[in-house]
């Protein structure tokens, strides 16, 4: 009789702990789904937009909307870091720190001949900085998870400046994402640094950045 009533007693603890354990996972649970609805909501707030974007006065070089062109918006950063020829670290107004890859341009890749020279420019040009971007606030990172914008330095394109000084290549494959002008303007200043030989353009014929990735 006492070794069934032991047994009993063993079965109810058993299953009052198995009760708790089962309240206490949906308890957690609950909580974990709460964050995610939280999170969910902070991330569709438009007030929690990293970039912050408002109404900025038109840049000094800037080319006005065309009717029809893709949503454009312009904030102004501090730049933090420089990584390479076309990439930057620029603090936002909630002290997040993000990579721009300067829209256009495609700088050597390390490894490459003018890698460094390319990098030491767009930092001495840059470091410390506030610097104007203009982006699509839709658009989507690229595949490194960098914002692609055109970078402003007190009106000038730097991008545009990484060309003319013979540190970067124009990037024909994504021309469609700049203005009729910037192809124009963009390609002419790469002919103009190869006719010059300056920067990269004193080798006879250096390899592109896109084709040493594909090596890699």
């Amino acid at each position: 009789m006492r070794n069934f009533a032991y047994f009993i007693l063993s079965t109810i603890l058993i299953l009052v702990c198995a009760d708790l354990s089962n309240a206490q996972r949906r308890r957690v649970d609950s909580d974990l789904k709460d964050r995610m609805r939280d999170k969910q909501r902070a991330y569709e707030d438009p007030s929690n937009n990293p970039f912050k974007v408002d109404d900025s006065p038109p840049l000094k070089r800037g080319v006005p909307a065309q009717p029809g062109s893709p949503l454009r918006a312009m904030v102004e950063l501090q730049v933090v870091g420089i990584m390479d020829g076309d990439t930057l670290v620029i603090s936002n107004t909630a002290n997040q720190h993000l990579r721009i890859r300067i829209q256009g341009i495609d700088a050597p890749e390390a490894g490459q001949s003018y890698a460094v020279t390319s990098q030491e420019n767009l930092a001495q040009l840059l470091t410390g900085k506030s610097v104007t971007i203009e982006f699509d606030p839709r658009g989507k990172p690229d595949r490194e998870g960098r914002i692609v914008a055109k970078v402003f330095l007190d009106g000038y394109d730097v991008g545009l400046e990484q060309l003319k000084a013979g540190l970067a290549w124009y990037c024909k494959q994504y021309k469609k994402d700049l203005s009729e002008s910037d192809r124009y303007t963009y390609e002419q200043a790469e002919k103009t640094a190869r006719g010059s030989h300056l920067g990269l353009w004193r080798e006879s014929s250096p390899q592109t950045p896109w084709e040493f990735r594909r090596k890699q």
